[in-house]
């Protein structure tokens, strides 16, 4: 199977990007702190059998919470440097610039530049979902209490060298418990329940970043197991396996790449994420060949 990709694409739950990035050695990235988008809400809906209020919900500690969050998962992974957060916060502090002002790319390029990041990272807090019920418990056994929240965030990579962005995510994470006579108060959501959430979403986010930027390739090829040069994958995801074929250049540019002439090979599900690799199986053969070349591309399959 044949695809032609012409542009740089902003789809749900994955960061896309026109071409794979290429790196001798792992890239630098900014990160600088999320902020929270002109739509979101920070109330707490809060019913009490068939009332409802809502209380204060707090969004700063949130911001802060992502912000912290991500730069951890990805300092952790290895596949990035991370610049350190002081020398973006005094440089913010410099340069008195609001976050879109420093994705213009005249200034994203300079400040770039300053940093001695490859890449920046830009993202804001796009949902906050938070709510409690609290129901009476037949028989006076006394109170159930269910806790909800659903937080989504937006992140845009933007390249240092050229100041454009290069690939955008939006994504979200959720939980639900559900207590029955909870201790504490009946309105309020334990900080410890929030950064579960928050968490997760700094998964995802370091997780699609690290696949943009660095993506995971073939290392060899045995029958039906596959050697993927990337540690620790978890038991199951599934990917699919692309080779990447002649470039495609602007017809009026021809330095300029928007993608490549892809082919689906197959599609492989992770076996085992060992400490310097992960193994995997193929599920299924795409390609006619049934050969699968060391330097493939392994893009994850988000399931529904």
């Amino acid at each position: 199977m044949i695809r032609y990709i012409f542009a740089i694409l902003s789809v749900a739950l994955s960061l896309s990007v026109s071409t794979p990035l290429v790196h001798a050695e792992p890239p630098s990235v900014a990160i600088f702190d999320f902020d929270i988008g002109t739509t979101v809400s920070s109330r707490l809906k809060v019913t009490v059998n068939k009332s409802s209020s809502n209380v204060n919900f707090e969004t700063t500690r949130q911001t802060n919470l992502l912000t912290n969050k991500l730069i951890t998962k990805l300092t952790t992974s290895q596949e990035v440097k991370v610049v350190e957060r002081a020398k973006i916060e005094a440089l913010v502090t410099e340069i008195e610039l609001s976050q879109s002002e420093m994705t213009n790319p005249e200034h994203a390029i300079r400040i770039g530049h300053m940093l001695g990041a490859d890449y920046m990272i830009f993202g804001s807090i796009s949902m906050l979902d938070p709510s409690i019920h609290v129901k009476q418990l037949p028989y006076n056994a006394g109170r159930t209490k269910i806790m909800s929240l659903t937080a989504g965030a937006s992140v845009r990579l933007v390249k240092t060298e050229t100041g454009q962005v290069e690939a955008a995510a939006d994504l979200q994470a959720e939980k639900k418990v559900r207590e029955i006579n909870p201790e504490g108060s009946l309105n309020e959501m334990p900080q410890t329940f929030q950064d579960d959430v928050f968490s997760e979403l700094a998964d995802k986010l370091a997780s699609n970043i690290i696949n943009t930027l660095v993506p995971i390739k073939v290392a060899t090829h045995a029958g039906n197991t596959i050697y993927l040069a990337r540690a620790g994958l978890s038991r199951g995801s599934r990917f699919e396996v692309v080779k990447l074929g002649e470039a495609i250049t602007h017809p009026d540019d021809p330095t300029k790449i928007l993608g490549h002439i892809e082919e689906t090979l197959a599609i492989i599900s992770v076996t085992d994420g060992l400490q310097g690799m992960s193994k995997a199986q193929i599920d299924e053969w795409i390609s006619a060949e049934r050969s699968i070349p060391k330097g493939s591309i392994c893009r994850p399959i988000q399931e529904e």
